[in-house]
């Protein structure tokens, strides 16, 4: 339940109401509109595709990085101790459940905005900067 709202807030910038509205809205779209919203991602995909590879390689860069980092950090014998300690963590208990929580507060939120942020850019409602002299790129922010 926790992901769907947070879905919907993302999709809504911030608004989980305006996030499920245009959730309702995508759904009561119509076969001519089907054709125009894969349109404009066909032409996006076509003229920005080294934007996008550019973007897609980043992420998942940045991701892995992230995920290494919180694996080693949860499984680091002091961080489990401690929590053990603190009766965050049972005193049998591995770092899996620090992993878990960790992942659930940084990567996953991370990706449905970056996956938000990929289907609004290939739909054609979040345009590309462009500047003179320059390859074009993909808006950075939401």
């Amino acid at each position: 339940m926790a992901r769907i709202l947070t879905l919907l807030a993302i999709i809504g910038h911030g608004n989980i109401r305006r996030g499920s509205d245009q959730v309702k809205r995508l759904f009561g779209l119509r076969g001519q509109e089907w054709t125009t919203v894969g349109r404009s991602v066909r032409q996006t995909l076509v003229r920005q595709w080294p934007g996008l590879l550019i973007d897609l390689v980043l992420f998942s860069l940045l991701a892995w990085v992230l995920n290494h980092s919180i694996a080693g950090v949860a499984n680091y014998p002091v961080v489990i101790l401690t929590a053990q300690k603190m009766g965050v963590l049972h005193p049998e208990a591995t770092g899996t459940p620090i992993v878990f929580f960790l992942k659930n507060l940084t990567v996953i939120p991370l990706t449905m905005v970056f996956d938000y942020g990929l289907v609004w850019w290939l739909s054609g409602k979040m345009p590309v900067r462009q500047t003179k002299g320059q390859a074009l790129r993909s808006v950075r922010h939401l």
